[in-house]
């Protein structure tokens, strides 16, 4: 299942104590902190058990106050652990969700995928995919999926 692996990867990275994929702070300084020490894993519950990514609508303001925090300590945490800002964060998520649903729903359309997975339309959800996977959701699954009743050759 691509997304299980696509967040076992994310949270793998914190529990061997990486820092995701970006650079972190200069050498000799560290990233600030924020000062509730359950941010992190009140972020991880809503985001990775909640699946709150789906959400239509979900903003950075509105994750926040879901976590009883401020805008700037959530920031601080997606950047710092995922290598991410937040919008890019979400719509990877969303995009991970996408693969799988086209995967288990092969005949769904683009607005269906879109709805399902937090896109607030087809054109935008089109893009999205297209700008992270370099294909169109058609291409993608055309090269994902096989038609019903086919099997993989055996060697």
């Amino acid at each position: 299942m691509r997304i299980l692996d696509f967040l076992r990867d994310l949270l793998g990275t914190r529990q061997d104590g990486g820092r995701g994929t970006s650079p972190g702070p200069g050498p000799g300084t560290a990233a600030p902190r924020p000062p509730d020490p359950g941010l992190e894993a009140r972020f991880a519950k809503l985001m990775f058990e909640e699946r709150l990514y789906l959400q239509p609508g979900l903003t950075l303001e509105t994750l926040a106050t879901r976590l009883h925090t401020n805008r700037t300590y959530v920031s601080r945490l997606v950047n710092g652990s995922y290598g991410q800002r937040f919008p890019d964060f979400l719509c990877s998520m969303r995009i991970a969700a996408a693969e799988e649903y086209i995967l288990a729903h092969p005949s769904a359309r683009q607005a269906e995928i879109a709805a399902a997975c937090g896109f607030p339309n087809a054109p935008a959800f089109n893009a999205a995919f297209k700008k992270l996977t370099g294909q169109t959701p058609r291409i993608w699954a055309a090269m994902n999926t096989r038609p019903p009743g086919s099997e993989a050759p055996e060697n």
